[in-house]
């Protein structure tokens, strides 16, 4: 599916996560898991790989960003799918520092 696909369903799930629809914020949290690690994979340095899992980097990601979904959910700052990967872009920055 691609980005375009997915952004009816997930324009609805953010708007039920705004009402305090909790499996709604899951579902947001979870909707990209795949394609973030298929990110994290191509983006992080060959000579991390054979260290660095993109599952647990993706996974770290989504704990930070859920601690921070109610402001994102109030402010709104760029389409859901961009907000989540600029926080797998951070983790995959941190571990190249």
């Amino acid at each position: 599916m691609t980005n375009s696909q997915h952004e009816p369903e997930t324009a609805a799930l953010v708007e039920r996560a705004t009402r305090g629809d909790d499996r709604a914020r899951q579902t947001l949290l979870i909707r990209y898991y795949e394609r973030l690690i298929r990110m994290a994979s191509v983006r992080l340095d060959r000579r991390l790989a054979p260290r660095i899992d993109p599952a647990d980097m993706v996974q770290e990601a989504l704990r930070l960003a859920s601690q921070d979904l109610s402001d994102y959910l109030r402010d709104r700052p760029l389409p859901f799918h961009a907000w989540l990967r600029q926080y797998v872009g951070q983790r995959i920055s941190k571990l190249h520092r």
